[in-house]
């Protein structure tokens, strides 16, 4: 059995675009920073669940859980393998 969905009165495109634009602007200084400390990894979100929960286990040098295909470099963070991700 499904809930019902609630909205709320300031649910339109439009609010969420602000919303979001708000967000981003009052967050980005303190994003900017972890990156310079180098605290952030980019870790594309679009395959297969188990492939983006490998990406970021590497990224936070994290063992591999079993069955999920070991490289070289394993529990080093991608920074220092040379990875695409950022």
């Amino acid at each position: 059995m499904r809930g019902e969905l609630v909205t709320r009165d300031d649910d339109t495109e439009e609010a969420l675009a602000v919303r979001l634009r708000e967000y981003h602007q009052q967050n980005e200084s303190v994003l900017e920073i972890f990156r310079r400390k180098e605290y952030v990894f980019v870790v594309d979100a679009r395959p297969a669940p188990e492939i983006v929960q490998e990406q970021i286990r590497k990224c936070l040098g994290l063992p591999l859980y079993k069955g999920q295909a070991a490289d070289k470099g394993e529990g080093q963070p991608a920074a220092q393998r040379g990875s695409e991700v950022a």
